[in-house]
Protein backbone atom coordinates (compact mmCIF):
# COMPACT_ATOMS: atom_id res chain seq x y z
CA UNK A 1 0.00 0.00 0.00
CA UNK A 2 1.22 3.51 -0.82
CA UNK A 3 0.79 6.58 1.37
CA UNK A 4 1.39 10.30 1.36
CA UNK A 5 2.15 12.61 4.24
CA UNK A 6 1.17 16.20 3.59
CA UNK A 7 1.28 19.70 5.01
CA UNK A 8 -0.74 22.43 3.33
CA UNK A 9 0.08 26.12 3.84
CA UNK A 10 -2.13 29.12 3.14
CA UNK A 11 -5.62 29.97 4.33
CA UNK A 12 -6.56 26.42 5.23
CA UNK A 13 -8.01 26.73 8.72
CA UNK A 14 -11.61 27.78 9.45
CA UNK A 15 -12.53 27.25 5.79
CA UNK A 16 -13.71 23.59 5.91
CA UNK A 17 -10.41 22.34 4.50
CA UNK A 18 -10.16 19.33 6.84
CA UNK A 19 -13.76 18.30 6.15
CA UNK A 20 -13.22 18.73 2.41
CA UNK A 21 -10.09 16.59 2.61
CA UNK A 22 -12.02 13.91 4.49
CA UNK A 23 -14.87 13.94 1.96
CA UNK A 24 -12.47 13.81 -1.00
CA UNK A 25 -10.36 11.03 0.51
CA UNK A 26 -13.40 8.96 1.48
CA UNK A 27 -14.85 9.29 -2.02
CA UNK A 28 -11.51 7.94 -3.33
CA UNK A 29 -11.64 4.99 -0.87
CA UNK A 30 -8.57 6.24 0.99
CA UNK A 31 -7.87 5.83 4.68
CA UNK A 32 -5.93 8.20 6.94
CA UNK A 33 -6.31 11.38 8.91
CA UNK A 34 -6.11 15.18 8.68
CA UNK A 35 -5.78 17.91 11.33
CA UNK A 36 -4.93 21.56 12.00
CA UNK A 37 -1.61 22.60 13.53
CA UNK A 38 -0.80 25.55 15.79
CA UNK A 39 1.23 26.94 12.86
CA UNK A 40 -2.01 27.50 10.89
CA UNK A 41 -1.31 24.66 8.45
CA UNK A 42 -3.17 21.42 7.84
CA UNK A 43 -1.31 18.11 8.02
CA UNK A 44 -2.26 14.52 7.43
CA UNK A 45 -1.57 11.10 6.04
CA UNK A 46 -3.48 9.16 3.42
CA UNK A 47 -3.19 5.45 2.57
CA UNK A 48 -4.43 3.59 -0.49
CA UNK A 49 -3.67 2.87 -4.12
CA UNK A 50 -1.45 5.19 -6.13
CA UNK A 51 -4.07 6.55 -8.61
CA UNK A 52 -6.42 7.57 -5.79
CA UNK A 53 -3.56 9.14 -3.83
CA UNK A 54 -2.53 11.13 -6.92
CA UNK A 55 -6.07 12.52 -7.19
CA UNK A 56 -6.03 13.52 -3.51
CA UNK A 57 -2.59 15.10 -3.96
CA UNK A 58 -3.92 17.17 -6.84
CA UNK A 59 -6.90 18.28 -4.72
CA UNK A 60 -4.55 19.25 -1.86
CA UNK A 61 -2.23 21.21 -4.18
CA UNK A 62 -4.71 22.85 -6.54
CA UNK A 63 -8.33 22.73 -5.39
CA UNK A 64 -8.97 22.65 -1.64
CA UNK A 65 -12.22 23.79 -0.09
CA UNK A 66 -14.15 26.61 -1.74
CA UNK A 67 -13.01 29.27 0.76
CA UNK A 68 -9.41 28.11 1.13
CA UNK A 69 -6.29 29.57 -0.44
CA UNK A 70 -3.45 27.14 -1.01
CA UNK A 71 -0.03 28.78 -0.98
CA UNK A 72 1.99 25.58 -0.90
CA UNK A 73 1.46 21.86 -0.33
CA UNK A 74 4.35 19.71 0.81
CA UNK A 75 3.91 16.03 -0.04
CA UNK A 76 6.06 13.08 0.94
CA UNK A 77 5.34 9.78 -0.83
CA UNK A 78 6.07 6.41 0.76
CA UNK A 79 5.65 2.88 -0.58
CA UNK A 80 4.84 -0.31 1.29
CA UNK A 81 3.21 1.51 4.20
CA UNK A 82 2.16 -0.87 6.93
CA UNK A 83 0.00 1.29 9.22
CA UNK A 84 -3.38 2.48 7.99
CA UNK A 85 -6.42 3.48 10.05
CA UNK A 86 -9.80 1.90 9.30
CA UNK A 87 -11.22 5.06 7.69
CA UNK A 88 -10.31 8.68 6.91
CA UNK A 89 -10.85 10.85 9.98
CA UNK A 90 -10.49 14.46 11.10
CA UNK A 91 -8.27 14.63 14.19
CA UNK A 92 -8.42 17.36 16.79
CA UNK A 93 -5.44 16.48 19.03
CA UNK A 94 -1.81 16.89 18.08
CA UNK A 95 1.70 16.46 19.38
CA UNK A 96 5.01 17.32 17.81
CA UNK A 97 6.87 14.22 16.63
CA UNK A 98 10.39 14.43 15.30
CA UNK A 99 11.32 12.02 12.54
CA UNK A 100 14.75 11.32 11.16
CA UNK A 101 15.41 13.72 8.31
CA UNK A 102 12.15 15.61 8.85
CA UNK A 103 11.83 19.27 9.76
CA UNK A 104 8.79 18.51 11.89
CA UNK A 105 5.74 16.31 11.73
CA UNK A 106 2.48 16.90 13.56
CA UNK A 107 0.82 13.69 14.53
CA UNK A 108 -1.69 12.39 16.99
CA UNK A 109 -0.39 10.13 19.71
CA UNK A 110 -1.13 6.62 18.49
CA UNK A 111 -0.09 4.83 21.71
CA UNK A 112 3.08 3.74 19.98
CA UNK A 113 5.76 5.07 22.31
CA UNK A 114 8.54 4.07 19.92
CA UNK A 115 7.18 6.64 17.44
CA UNK A 116 7.26 9.46 19.97
CA UNK A 117 10.68 11.03 20.51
Amino acid sequence: MDCIRFEVHGKVQHVHFRKGTQITATALSLRGWVMNTPEKTVVGEAYGDRPALEKLASWLQNTGSSKSRIDRAELRWDHNCEYAPAEFVVRKEFVLRKEAGARRTWSRCLNRSADMK
